[in-house]
């Protein structure tokens, strides 16, 4: 199927904007958002629906081109079922699939009082324009008005000539789970075993670092109180984004690395940087993206069934997780190298 383009479409003027500032100030003045896209992410999905929940607006027209063809995973499926629950529930919108053919067009338009007057196309699947991403470069166009609106105008043909509601099409298949720090930007895939021999020659400072279940902190940030502008539009917090508060009694220790950057190497033999910082030292946390260490951690329990994604931790999933601490372990071979690894205490 072809979707005839007009030459003004074609030579649309390009802005450079980060995807996701953009997509986030566009958020706080529609009311309707409409978007077309080839794939979609758990925590892009899950943050959306978060964005529904805590706001009056935008109502959500959701596009999704290539999950049913190359399918999702179990835990990308149960979000868009929790955000289709949620715009059914709340009467905010609709999700579509297609089951025609493949779609892997990039637009999004934003609508206010039944008038586009912010409107994106290019390369950015709906994961790095709503979350951003680092390790991937993405160029998108950003237009208004008019241009905009011609754009509103291909989502809505494409969601009409493709489109099958989401609670109608049937998806009994689907693809394994993988790590989801895998080829994450910060974080390096080491030869396998390399956690196996560092552990072989340790300096014996170690420490259990408890995996807390508070409602909105620690491994619950996302629960926690998002960015809210003056006309009390809220953003929620990264569904990954976790910050572990280190026990005084630990931080005590003169061996534990207080205000430090260091690198880890998980069981997996993956390895990237984490930091203490904060009063006396009491946050543990992934250096430069706080979503490393929350995905490593919860992505973990989602894997595993232990957690369901936009659900909180609590002591009934680290039951079900069999883990209620991770164990931090100093290395000889680099002093600033500590291996971590999932314990129960």
């Amino acid at each position: 199927m072809n979707i005839a383009v007009s030459s003004e479409f074609i030579n649309l003027e390009c802005k450079t904007k980060s995807q996701r500032l953009y997509c986030k100030e566009q958020l706080e003045k529609c009311d309707q958002f409409n978007i077309a896209t080839g794939y979609i992410s758990s925590d892009s999905i899950i943050e959306l629906n978060k964005i529904v929940e805590e706001n009056k607006t935008p109502n959500v027209k959701l596009f999704i081109g290539m999950h049913f063809f190359d399918l999702f995973t179990e835990v990308q499926y149960d979000a868009v079922k929790k955000l289709s629950t949620t715009l059914s529930k709340l009467n905010r919108g609709k999700i579509y699939i297609s089951k025609k053919l493949k779609y892997h067009g990039k637009m999004y338009s934003f609508i206010r009082n039944n008038t586009c007057f912010s409107a994106s196309i290019g390369s950015s699947n709906f994961d790095s324009f709503l979350c951003g991403s680092k390790n991937t470069c993405e160029i998108d166009s950003f237009h208004e008005g008019a241009e905009a609106e011609i754009i509103n105008q291909k989502i809505e043909s494409i969601i009409n000539d493709l489109g099958e509601p989401f609670d109608s099409v049937t998806i009994d298949r689907y693809k394994p789970e993988i790590p989801l720090i895998d080829n994450h930007y910060g974080v390096n895939k080491l030869p396998d075993g390399t956690f196996k021999a560092y552990s072989k020659n340790l300096t014996g400072n170690q420490f259990y670092i408890p995996l807390k279940t508070e409602q909105k902190s620690n491994l619950n940030v996302f629960f926690g109180k998002g960015r809210e502008n003056p006309r009390g539009f809220v953003i929620p917090r990264p569904w990954y984004e976790v910050e572990l508060i280190v026990p005084q009694e630990i931080r005590k220790n003169p061996n534990y690395p207080s205000q430090k950057k260091f690198n880890v190497i998980t069981k997996e033999d993956y390895s990237f940087f984490c930091e203490t910082n904060g009063d006396n030292a009491k946050n543990f946390r992934s250096s430069d993206d706080l979503s490393i260490l929350g995905k490593y951690i919860k992505g973990k329990m989602e894997n595993t069934g232990a957690l369901k994604i936009g659900e909180p931790v609590n002591e009934k999933v680290l039951e079900v997780f069999k883990y209620n601490s991770i164990l931090l372990r100093q290395t000889k071979e680099s002093p600033n190298t500590w291996l971590l690894s999932f314990e129960n205490i």
